[in-house]
């Protein structure tokens, strides 16, 4: 599988059950950590929590259940939006030791599986 998808197009493969939330997942991993160490795009990278998010959403998809037409699309949320047991710090040492415990509101009921979080500016707007 292309690393290289459209989001429109990998959505359509996983409504039609012909691409799995887990190998793409799995594949946009192995990208992030191939690139990663050149680029420094990402403070965090959250596989498991990617992979279980994947593995949660292809459950769906088999059941015909999908949350939406993100639903089993790998994507990094800004270190700006509260995610449940992610260090999120705004960019910021301030926040440095920041977990949430649950979700901000940007946040519940998103869907697709949460893969990283980008570097960002501090206090960086969303």
């Amino acid at each position: 599988m292309s690393a290289m998808l459209t989001i429109a197009e990998a959505a359509r493969r996983i409504a039609a059950k012909q691409l799995s939330p887990v190998e793409l997942a799995k594949t946009q991993l192995d990208r992030i950590r191939r690139l990663d160490p050149k680029l420094n795009a990402f403070l965090l990278v959250t596989e498991e929590r990617a992979l279980a998010d994947a593995r949660a959403a292809e459950a769906r998809q088999m059941s015909g259940a999908l949350l939406g037409r993100l639903d089993g699309i790998p994507i990094a949320h800004k270190d700006i939006y509260n995610t449940a047991g992610i260090r999120t710090t705004a960019h910021s040492k301030l926040l440095g030791h920041n977990v949430p415990t649950r979700d901000g509101p940007t946040r519940r009921n998103a869907g697709p599986p949460r893969c990283a979080v980008p570097s960002r500016p501090c206090q960086a707007r969303p």
